[in-house]
């Protein structure tokens, strides 16, 4: 199964979960994007040094990640689309994909700790998914 995680900007909480993802299932592949292009192909390391920092101390390397901004094709690739952004910004095109929301808040511009909190409930979340579809 593909399953896409979707936050904001594709800097924080999609690619922790996507690289959570990758990590724990040994099935299936994981991929992110964001709906925003505000950094879109930009280096993670350059952008995201709190993210990358938590990540770290779970044994993740994210510096190298770049950005994606979602586009029809990206959705149309994924078996599963988990949205991490608000639900009013859902395109059209993902009406009728299989989705899972999930409730986590935005970590831009927030403490080091808020970021760690953030990374613990994604990745919380992460293996509660990857329990379901195994």
């Amino acid at each position: 199964m593909k399953v896409l995680f979707v936050c904001k900007s594709n800097v924080g909480r999609s690619q922790m979960a996507e690289a959570f993802f990758n990590k724990l299932s040994k099935k299936n592949i994981g991929s992110s994007a964001g709906i925003s292009e505000l950094f879109s192909g930009k280096k993670l390391e350059n952008i995201a040094g709190k993210i990358i920092k938590c990540m770290k101390e779970e044994e993740i390397n994210i510096s190298e990640k770049f950005p994606k901004q979602l586009t029809k094709s990206i959705a149309n690739n994924s078996d599963l689309v988990v949205w991490i952004a608000p639900e009013e910004k859902i395109p059209e095109y993902l009406l009728n994909k299989n989705i899972i929301f999930w409730n986590v808040k935005d970590a831009g511009g927030k403490t080091y700790k808020f970021h760690c909190f953030t990374k613990d409930k994604i990745k919380k979340l992460v293996k509660e998914l990857v329990k379901k579809i195994g």
